[in-house]
């Protein structure tokens, strides 16, 4: 070899080092916990880790995950991150009931969760602040339903969901007064919305069965309803807390629509994900606002809005609010404000629709996709000024 030929195939290597990819993780891949630590500031903690990895490896979920004493998963909100050899950090904030919780670092890569070091605890004994009160359980989500007015708001709707209703029988049991089932061919065409096929309760949980029989999806769209008006009102504050599986080919849009069923009025979506699924750059939960436009063509002004980095499936429960006031839309999750409109805000009625149906692709025809999504409790409240 010359000595030119020496020195070119030295560079080569010395780029190549310069240059590693983000590996999959493997069997040989292993990860060590730096730091797990949580802060416990009334009902509000804290919690902030770091863990290296053997080699650099991308995980679609990383964070600190918690357990209720109960068992019940009340994960902080996790991401997607590179582990890095030196370290990679983590820190999120949630709100907590009363009670002890079990923590501990966790993430998912290739689909597989592990958890990376030992279980740590903390304790949190203020109740929920700036709720106006709580049902008095923390419920199957660890985080108690808000009971009563705020500064500004009128609680109208608090539904914990603490009767059964078994699969089939959600359009005859005792909630048919409060929610209204859409029913038909779902938005993307795929699907067909049929609540008797996909929603029950049980354990104090609203649960939205996502699946296919004799090869057609099935989703649902449940109306929450103003009992005052028995539909929907002008402005208010929606807050719902949820979960969902990764379930391929669905996907979720909680939103507020216009009473006269007319686009051009605007429309609301928070939280929406286009695809329950824990991995891929498009399946984050986002907010969007439609704002109004042509009345006579029925079309909506450019939509616009704001992107989370938290992804919809396996990622745990969540706590998505819309505020929604004369001249201003405000998005929350999980006790972050995303941000806030101030132009292009409806000023129309608009009913609020927990709406899960097929993905704009929806499910492949061999596909066998299936799981749940699950609302431990919706709170409505009207504009009080």
């Amino acid at each position: 070899m010359t000595r030119r030929s020496s020195l070119l195939a030295a560079l080569v290597a010395i780029v190549a080092t310069l240059l590693l990819p983000v590996l999959p993780a493997n069997a040989a891949t292993t990860f060590t916990l730096v730091s797990l630590s949580a802060t416990v500031s009334g009902n509000s903690v804290t919690a902030s880790t770091t863990i290296r990895a053997s080699a650099r490896t991308a995980a679609a979920l990383y964070g600190v995950c918690a357990r209720s004493s109960s068992g019940a998963d009340v994960d902080f909100p996790l991401k997607a991150a590179t582990i890095s050899r030196s370290g990679t950090s983590f820190t999120a904030t949630a709100s907590f009931a009363t009670g002890t919780f079990t923590y501990f670092t966790c993430l998912q890569v290739g689909g597989t969760w592990s958890q990376i070091g030992a279980s740590k605890s903390f304790t949190v004994t203020a109740g929920p602040s700036g709720t106006g009160g709580t049902s008095g359980t923390t419920g199957p989500s660890g985080v108690a339903m808000p009971v009563g007015d705020l500064p500004g708001w009128k609680q109208v709707v608090a539904e914990d969901f603490r009767t059964d209703a078994a699969l089939g029988t959600f359009t005859s049991s005792t909630y048919r007064g409060g929610f209204f089932p859409y029913t038909g061919t779902d938005t993307y065409q795929h699907g067909k919305w049929d609540a008797n096929k996909v929603n029950s309760v049980s354990g104090g949980v609203l649960n939205f069965y996502l699946h296919k029989e004799n090869g057609t999806p099935y989703a649902s769209a449940l109306v929450v309803m103003n009992p005052s008006t028995t539909w929907g009102q002008k402005y208010g504050r929606y807050v719902v807390r949820f979960r969902s599986d990764s379930i391929p080919g669905y996907k979720m849009a909680f939103l507020l629509w216009p009473d006269s069923d007319n686009w051009g009025e605007g429309e609301v979506d928070f939280p929406e994900a286009s695809s329950l699924e824990s991995s891929g750059s498009g399946n984050r939960i986002y907010a969007n606002l439609y704002p109004p436009g042509n009345l006579q063509t029925g079309t909506p002004g450019p939509s616009t809005g704001f992107t989370t980095q938290t992804y919809p499936a396996d990622s745990g429960w969540h706590t998505a609010t819309i505020e929604w006031s004369p001249g201003k839309l405000t998005f929350i999750l999980d006790g972050v404000t995303l941000g806030t409109k101030t132009s292009g805000v409806p000023t129309t009625s608009m009913h609020w629709v927990l709406q899960v149906e097929t993905s704009i692709d929806g499910p492949g025809a061999n596909s066998t996709a299936a799981g749940n999504l699950k609302v431990d409790w919706a709170a409505l409240y009207t504009y009080a000024g």
